[in-house]
């Protein structure tokens, strides 16, 4: 998998709009360290687990094996903790993409 080109000047431009937001509502800023981390972390997570729904599947143990040595290698790159179920959710997408990309452009030529 190829790395992805990191927009240094967007990041630069980013963490000046949040430095400027900081100042403006010093009210949202908190105590630096490990445990406002931690619950930012948490509120994150919460978050992203309000818009979800669980389901089971079964899967052969090399499968699984893969997603995970997928998983480790992504945090690897980014320095991110990513999940197994990061993982599914991310492959599951671009597989879908990919898959539905033919029909997509086979409709736009089908339209007169």
């Amino acid at each position: 998998m190829a790395k992805k080109v990191v927009d240094l000047e967007g990041v630069k431009r980013a963490r000046r709009r949040l430095e400027q937001l900081a100042k403006e509502h010093p009210e949202l800023t908190g105590e630096r360290g490990q445990k406002n981390r931690d619950g930012w972390l948490k509120t994150l997570e919460e978050d992203a687990m309000a818009n979800t729904t669980q389901y089971t599947f079964r899967l052969p143990d090399e499968l699984i094996e893969r997603l995970d040595a997928y998983a480790e290698r992504l945090s690897g790159e980014t320095g991110l903790e990513v999940n197994r179920a990061d993982v599914v959710k991310r492959l599951l997408t671009k597989g879908l993409e990919a898959v539905e990309k033919p029909n997509q452009a086979k409709r736009k030529r089908e339209r007169p």
